[in-house]
């Protein structure tokens, strides 16, 4: 029977990554039976950066009605972006990131079919490795090829066996698996199948092959690093691999992953490259991520807005910070969004002495979050959320008003609106916990 093993490397990007991951091995390792290798940063990305250059960041991380309601003058390529708001620019050309815990490595060590994670440490690599460029994604991007390239070495050496094929996908995209193992059988051993945009421009979307083409693939890093006097990789000492870059007007180095150096660069190690995008396609999962503080860039701005004449667009970044707004792709998504589930799953998971303060400042917020929902549908017609029954996942989404975290969630408030002293809804609330968890402990063991 034939071996495969699944490679998933890359950026950990949103808050639901390791769910995305889920969903990956689902739809590819569990039907072709393969094992998966994860190779990333020990952090995971809450705002991603201006990913790209071309559609631009907005098309990139944001969904289609955020898209569509945004101001057309920002809807641009981020080279544009960056002449029309250079300090917003600026400010959010920089990753922020939340470092994965013990309890979020756990997780991902439990997926299905992961026989190896390899985490490394972004800022120490960082420092081995400066990069001038504007963005560090090709140098970073094929650094972690090389680690799941290890880790499956690793592995084969330690159980004394070799992998047929090895499959290579990125975790912030999903993938619908449309090939069998007979489709890779036809392969040599020096051809690729590969996402291409066209002819002669090579993608990194995915890849998959005999286990030799990939390989090759994955090291090109250290290629890179060997052979820096070759035209794929001279921009290696300046932080770029397979990069096509140039000094921009502000002195800055611009640039990034070039696909026509890449699709160079893979014939140049002697692989064939056959285009893959019907065997495998995939989506970006638009992340739909929550915009980082932008007072002081925005004041900066105004000024240079005036002299092109661009209309204020402060009022739409201000709607990217609305969890509301940003967390309603799904009914799923939204229901989870509410203020009832938020404050049950707090009652559930958080010690009972940072319990209060804990409510308070989910109460708090999402006061403050329905306010800026209600001016920005105001200024932005487009951004109002349709009906929850109008989403094709509702009935999935009713399901989470019957979780435990959401029907506590919703006792607390209404105990509050009895007034917990004065109208008796504290005593109310004791009794009403009481009957809510021994309902779920008695459907829980129905359900056995």
């Amino acid at each position: 029977m034939a071996k495969v093993a699944l490679c998933i490397s890359g950026a950990f990007r949103g808050e639901n990554f390791i769910e995305d991951i889920r969903n990956s091995i689902n739809g590819i390792a569990e039907p072709l039976n393969a094992d998966v290798f994860i190779a990333s940063w020990d952090s995971y990305k809450v705002w991603m950066g201006l990913c790209g250059g071309s559609p631009g960041w907005l098309r990139i991380l944001y969904s289609q009605n955020i898209i569509e309601a945004a101001p057309k003058e920002i809807v641009v390529v981020n080279a544009e972006f960056k002449d029309k708001c250079p300090n917003i620019y600026n400010a959010l050309n920089r990753e922020i990131d939340r470092p994965i815990t013990s309890k979020i490595l756990n997780k991902i060590q439990k997926l299905p079919n992961v026989k190896g994670v390899y985490l490394s440490n972004e800022r120490e690599f960082l420092q081995k490795y400066p990069c001038k460029l504007d963005v560090a994604t090709s140098l970073k991007m094929t650094y972690n090829y090389t680690r799941v390239a290890k880790l499956i070495q690793d592995y084969e050496e330690k159980h004394n066996f070799y992998y047929d094929y090895i499959i290579h996908i990125r975790p912030d995209f999903k993938y619908t698996l449309n090939f069998s193992i007979d489709t890779l059988k036809k392969l040599k051993d020096n051809q690729l199948y590969i996402a291409m945009h066209h002819s002669n421009s090579t993608s990194d979307m995915q890849f998959f092959g005999r286990r030799y083409a990939v390989l090759e693939f994955l090291s090109l890093f250290d290629k890179a690093k060997k052979y820096s006097h070759l035209p794929y990789f001279q921009a290696f000492k300046d932080g770029g691999v397979c990069c096509c870059y140039k000094l921009g007007g502000n002195g800055a180095y611009e640039g990034g992953i070039d696909h026509r150096v890449l699709y160079e660069c893979v014939a140049f190690l002697g692989i064939e490259q056959i285009d893959s995008k019907t065997l495998l396609p995939y989506v970006r999962i638009k992340k739909n991520p929550i915009m980082p503080p932008l007072n002081e860039a925005i004041k900066k701005d105004k000024e240079h807005w005036k002299s092109i004449k661009l209309n204020d667009p402060s009022d739409f970044f201000k709607a990217l910070t609305c969890k509301k707004i940003l967390k309603s792709q799904n009914a799923d998504e939204r229901v989870r969004n509410q203020l009832s589930y938020k404050l049950g799953q707090a009652i559930i998971e958080l010690p009972i002495y940072t319990l209060l303060f804990a409510l308070l400042k989910i109460k708090r917020d999402h006061k403050i979050d329905e306010a800026i929902y209600r001016q920005s549908i105001q200024k932005y017609p487009n951004l109002k959320l349709p009906p929850l029954e109008t989403y094709p996942d509702y009935n999935e989404a009713i399901k989470i008003k019957n979780h435990l975290s959401y029907k506590l969630g919703e006792a607390l408030i209404k105990a509050n609106n009895k007034g917990f002293i004065t109208g008796g809804g504290g005593y109310w609330l004791l009794f009403e916990i009481r009957r809510i968890i021994k309902e779920h402990k008695k459907a829980k063991n129905e359900n056995r």
